[in-house]
């Protein structure tokens, strides 16, 4: 038999049919575990989702470290080592890219505003945001020691995929069309991407995921012997005390075809992490949604800010901006004279640098700075993440910035469950949640990994677990999630362009958060 490559890259796209089938993107590596016949590979990708795929829809490619790409080293996973700089405006896409050659003709920058009203960055109180009784007892729980579900008290299920749905990630190193083209109107000007970017941001989003999930969620413990959700084996789970256990040193290995049960106390050694990775998400998830309550439920709550505007402005020309006190901006390019080319909301264009005040990245990104409070990332890792999500958010248009605030929108109903169905391994699952600042929105037991079940068993879980009477409603990209969900004759929302999220987006904040009947 021909040698098995460690790493391959698809030449077309492949959609999988069923749950045990790995999806290629064109352009994507992937790493190969074995050659299951003739014509299959058996391999993983990059954000841990593994199956099977043709070997005709790849080539091998000289991976000269022998890993996957942007994974550390397993001598080096102990500890986070990650590193980002934020890239030039021009190279986020083309559109920007000739948007920031031209010299615009604004007049002298004022220095002083004609009204000087009192400036504040717009907050939610604490005491009526994320913080309430309501939301830290059943949205996260600091503890994660979460409750029983009373399915009584569960009037809607919303079940989202996670890759290319609520983020953006595989479709970074693939040729990808940003949002902006896929929802255009006839006749609008498509935009064209610079492909280079989109992938420097999916290696170092890589290097993210897979380093903290690693140091944090026993991302290689779990390698062969990944479970569908935290709760899986809690009926082979001893109790004991985490803090008793040494990870490091308990000499767990997984045993291969080992029968699940008590006999063999590989299956405990698994229940104790899969309970001690719960522990972990909550803590982050729970410092995580204290850290959202500082942001406004407005359109703009999630956007990602370098500055905060100190007064109001009233547009003077057509290449400047107008806006009010208090609202995010985030500064693309410095000029001379005293502006500043800036995003505010949707549009570019330029506002005087006496307007803005500068922000850190504990008021720019309250979530991360609460993760780091809570130890997934150390604080010289903070301003790197920052920059990351900033230059995601350019790049991809604001895809997550909308989709958090459908979630926000969706979550402050009563009786609204958020759960997640994502064929990444359930480690790679939670970290990502994590760190895309999905935590407040989806409690470590809502989070699951179809990776080896397939998504219509999942779902299947799900309706058995909530039962028949609440309305349930599936979210995704691809056919899978559209099968699971014919399956179970429940309505399924395709989200495959921005407009789609958009329109989901404003629709729930038009209707409260309800978007069924």
């Amino acid at each position: 038999m021909p040698d098995v490559p460690t790493m391959v890259a698809a030449k077309f796209d492949f959609e999988p049919s069923n749950g045990t089938e790995l999806k290629l993107v064109k352009g994507v590596r992937y790493q190969v575990t074995r050659r299951v016949d003739d014509n299959w590979y058996s391999g993983k990708d990059s954000s841990g989702g593994s199956g099977i795929f043709p070997i005709s829809y790849v080539e091998a490619v000289v991976d000269l470290s022998g890993e996957l790409a942007g994974r550390p080293s397993k001598r080096r996973r102990a500890e986070l080592s990650f590193s980002y700089s934020r890239q030039r405006t021009e190279d986020i896409s083309a559109g920007a890219a000739a948007a920031s050659r031209y010299n615009p003709a604004l007049p002298t920058a004022p220095t002083k505003p004609t009204d000087r009203l009192p400036y504040h960055v717009h907050r939610l109180p604490v005491e009526s945001a994320m913080s309430d009784a309501r939301y830290m007892d059943t949205r996260v729980n600091r503890t994660s020691t979460i409750r029983p579900i009373d399915s009584s008290a569960v009037s809607a299920v919303h079940i989202f995929d996670l890759d290319e749905t609520l983020i953006q990630f595989n479709h970074l190193s693939a040729l990808y069309i940003p949002p902006r083209q896929l929802g255009a109107r006839p006749g609008e000007a498509a935009v064209t991407p610079n492909r280079a970017a989109g992938k420097a941001l999916s290696k170092a989003l890589e290097e993210l995921i897979i380093g903290v999930a690693s140091a944090h969620f026993f991302f290689d413990d779990l390698e062969g012997c990944n479970q569908t959700d935290v709760k899986a084996l809690t009926h082979l789970d001893d109790r004991a005390p985490l803090e008793a256990l040494d990870f490091d040193e308990d000499g767990f290995t997984w045993p291969k075809g080992a029968p699940p049960g008590l006999a063999h106390p590989a299956w405990t050694r698994l229940a104790h992490r899969l309970r001690a990775m719960e522990d972990r998400y909550g803590t982050a998830a729970g410092a995580t949604a204290a850290g959202a309550a500082a942001r406004r439920p407005t359109p703009a709550a999630a956007a990602v800010c370098t500055h905060v505007t100190k007064h109001r402005y009233e547009q003077t020309t057509d290449k400047s901006l107008g806006f009010a006190a208090g609202a995010p901006v985030d500064v693309l390019q410095a000029a001379d004279g005293g502006w500043a080319r800036v995003r505010i909301a949707a549009a570019v264009g330029w506002a005087p640098a006496s307007y803005l005040r500068e922000v850190g990245v504990e008021e720019a990104f309250p979530e991360l700075a609460s993760m780091a409070a809570a130890g997934v990332l150390s604080q010289e890792h903070l301003a790197a993440v920052a920059d990351l999500h900033r230059d995601l958010s350019a790049y991809t248009e604001g895809w997550l910035d909308t989709a958090l605030r459908l979630l926000h929108a969706l979550q402050h109903v009563q009786g609204c469950e958020l759960v997640l169905v994502t064929n990444s391994e359930l480690s790679a699952a939670l970290t990502k949640c994590l760190l895309f600042r999905l935590g407040p929105y989806f409690r470590a037991d809502n989070i699951y990994s179809s990776a080896t079940a397939g998504k219509p068993a999942v779902f299947k879980r799900i309706r058995e677990r909530y039962g028949a009477d609440p309305f349930y409603c599936a979210y995704g990209d691809g056919p899978e999630e559209r099968s699971a969900a014919e399956e179970l004759k429940i309505p399924f929302r395709q989200v495959q362009t921005a407009a789609d999220l958009q329109k989901l987006c404003r629709q729930a904040e038009l209707n409260d958060g309800r978007l069924h009947p």
